[in-house]
């Protein structure tokens, strides 16, 4: 399974200030991003992937990679299991690249229910400002599935 995919905001760059004087315009944003699972053996997979961020002066990459074990799958129902390491690198305009944290995540897989968890570990000079403490996130993911086309159904990524 592979994919990649792209998108671009603020088309317009609609202007936000207060006043005819200034002029406070949003900047166009980029956005591609891409990834893919490759099989190592029949229950574990290497998911890597990649988005890249890119809005006026600033960009940001989060890029890393899962394994995925696969718990139990039949024509009606999938489970997984996946945990990995991903790395977050943005700009610093004095001083241009700056690796800015390393985030651990795990996600479970349940049928078209997906339940994950993600810290992200401070690991830039901006330390003092975080406490040396990084940040939770949770998702919950249901996918909405159509018709087979092709034997391809609700691919997993």
């Amino acid at each position: 399974n592979l994919y990649i995919g792209g998108a671009f905001h603020h088309l317009n760059r609609s202007n936000q200030s207060f006043s005819s004087e200034d002029e406070d315009l949003y900047y166009s944003r980029f956005t591609v991003h891409a990834g893919g699972e490759f099989t190592l053996t029949e229950r574990v997979g290497l998911v890597p992937g990649i988005i890249v961020m890119s809005q006026g002066p600033s960009f940001q990459v989060n890029t890393g990679t899962s394994l995925r074990f696969l718990l139990g799958k039949s024509r009606t129902s999938y489970q997984a299991f996946q945990m990995g390491v991903w790395a977050r690198i943005s700009n610093k305009i004095e001083t241009g690249v700056l690796n800015d944290a390393v985030i651990l995540s795990t996600r479970f897989d349940y049928d078209n229910f997906s339940l994950g968890f993600s810290y992200d570990v401070n690991v830039s000079p901006l330390k003092p400002a975080s406490n040396s403490v990084g940040g939770f996130e949770f998702a919950l993911i249901y996918k909405i599935c159509g018709q087979e086309r092709r034997n391809v159904y609700c691919p997993n990524f």
